[in-house]
């Protein structure tokens, strides 16, 4: 990619957490259930909005809630409004908002109710208009999409998505079987490709995908590849042109390591990346063979029983390459991130995790014990050089 950053410089700033969900400032009408995890959230004329999946556990069930609240003194944590909840008798997941024409729109992807299978199955949205009413669900894709980020840069909406979830678990080939689309909507509800003849920018063994821009309005990001392929298993790194942000390039091979639930930002120059970390080395266990059954069963097997943590993460734009900068408070489940900016020099980020006050847990077993939302401002102010 075009020279950016570089390594030794990334500000790293520091910011207290404080216990969002569960928490004594909820509105009433905001059932909480034992894990907190997905989440989202956006800045409307002052306030904070963030919608949070809860459900009995991190896995798929009938009885997950999504709710959205609404935080007008977003210096403090709460007190919360209510704002919405949505319900359907099935799996929810990755709450996604963006703010359009000053209406807020929440993507929702609806999974199937089976404990150890990932069923991709429609994704349909919810809209606040400048009123403050939330209208009628709509049906975005019905092809298995998953919606994974939104962004709004110079007024243009941007997505990110991955369909052929179900590839990743239940239907592996070894050859990746994934989609990764970006894509842009005029009106909040109808998409199509940022490059409209191109809107699949990549396939193999990729899903989730954080992406960012620089200030010349080049793109870069990381991908999950968790699924594998001839390149084995962890992250890709691509990046854009401003000019033709539907054309992706790649490094070729994968980062060993793989960074879920990947939340990408930027501060002055520099890129950066909040994703879960995990202690116990890189997810690839023969990093560069083609991807095989058992290396994704022993990866997986590996993950789940290791404990995870939340990290921020510089994106090194000139290698490219992903550089650990700091462990944020985090422990057994943990990173699913989402912020927004204060002002230039504050970010309020909210992440989730199991209880990081406890002794460490593994993964599997925070994705039992359960876990909570937490939020802190990140101040870069006073790291200005």
């Amino acid at each position: 990619g075009p020279a950016g950053s570089l390594t030794t410089e990334f500000p790293v700033p520091s910011g207290d957490w404080t216990q969002v969900v569960p928490a004594g400032n909820l509105p009433a009408g905001v059932t909480t259930y034992v894990s907190n995890n997905n989440l989202d959230v956006v800045l409307l004329d002052g306030s904070v909005y963030l919608a949070f999946r809860t459900a009995p556990s991190h896995f798929a069930g009938e009885d997950t809630l999504i709710h959205v609240i609404r935080d007008d003194t977003p210096e403090t944590p709460g007190p919360w409004e209510y704002e919405l909840t949505l319900y359907t008798g099935k799996d929810l997941r990755e709450p996604r908002m963006f703010v359009m024409n000053g209406s807020i729109f929440l993507y929702v992807s609806e999974l199937g109710t089976d404990l150890t299978t990932f069923d991709p199955g429609r994704v349909f949205a919810v809209a606040r208009d400048p009123g403050g009413t939330w209208g009628k669900s709509r049906d975005v894709f019905l092809d298995g999409t998953i919606v994974w980020r939104t962004k709004v840069r110079n007024g243009q909406v941007y997505m990110t998505g991955y369909r052929g979830g179900e590839n990743i678990y239940q239907d592996r080939d070894n050859s990746g079987g994934l989609e990764i689309l970006f894509m842009t909507t005029n009106d909040g509800w109808n998409w199509t490709g940022v490059d409209p003849e191109k809107p699949v920018v990549l396939t193999g063994g990729v899903s989730e995908t954080g992406f960012e821009f620089t200030d010349s309005g080049d793109l870069y990001a990381v991908l999950r590849n968790e699924s594998g392929d001839v390149n084995g298993f962890g992250s890709r790194l691509c990046w854009a042109a401003a000019e033709a942000l539907g054309q992706w390039d790649c490094k070729p091979g994968n980062d060993p390591h793989k960074y879920d639930s990947p939340f990408m930002f930027r501060y002055q120059d520099f890129l950066y990346l909040i994703a879960r970390y995990n202690p116990s080395g890189p997810f690839d266990t023969a990093p560069g063979e083609p991807a095989t059954d058992e290396r994704f069963n022993l990866n997986q097997t590996r993950y789940s029983t290791t404990t995870k943590r939340t990290a921020l993460y510089g994106y090194d734009t000139a290698q490219p390459a992903i550089v650990p900068l700091d462990i944020l408070p985090s422990n057994g489940d943990t990173a699913f991130a989402s912020g927004v900016w204060l002002d230039d020099d504050r970010l309020l980020v909210f992440n989730y995790s199991s209880d990081f006050s406890g002794p460490d847990m593994a993964w599997i077993e925070g994705q039992f014990v359960g876990s909570q939302i937490y939020s802190a401002i990140l101040d870069f102010s006073d790291l200005k050089r």
